[in-house]
């Protein structure tokens, strides 16, 4: 998230991203930080994603949005499900994921694979 953002809503999105996520990664988009301390702002996200079910130790930061993905995937199985919001490189983050054999998905069926993960109908 850009740095202009209050500390409620930061906090706010970390906690959103834990809240039935296995794993949570922080990944620092310095041309956003906005004035911001970079560090503060990694903390208060991963304080969110605490206050969301993660754990402190499990919550790590990357300097760079491929790095956090290849952190995620490096941990992932087939079949998993991986959301990023890819705002500097998503280019890079598109083309990586086709080399891998990835699945781009729209919006309707995001919502279909979080409800079934989530145990819904």
């Amino acid at each position: 998230t850009a740095g202009d953002r209050s500390n409620e809503i930061v906090h706010g999105m970390g906690y959103i991203a834990a809240r039935g996520a296995d794993h949570v990664s922080v990944v620092e988009l310095r041309r956003y930080l906005r004035g911001r301390d970079p560090k503060e702002l990694i903390e208060q996200l991963r304080a969110g994603a605490v206050d969301g079910g993660a754990r402190p130790d499990e919550v790590p930061d990357f300097p760079t949005e491929i790095e956090g993905l290849e952190w995620m995937l490096s941990g992932s199985r087939p079949g998993d499900v991986i959301a990023i919001t890819a705002l500097a490189q998503r280019p890079e983050i598109f083309a990586l994921m086709e080399e891998r054999g990835a699945t781009r998905v729209g919006p309707e069926r995001c919502r279909e694979l979080a409800k079934r993960a989530r145990g819904e109908a």
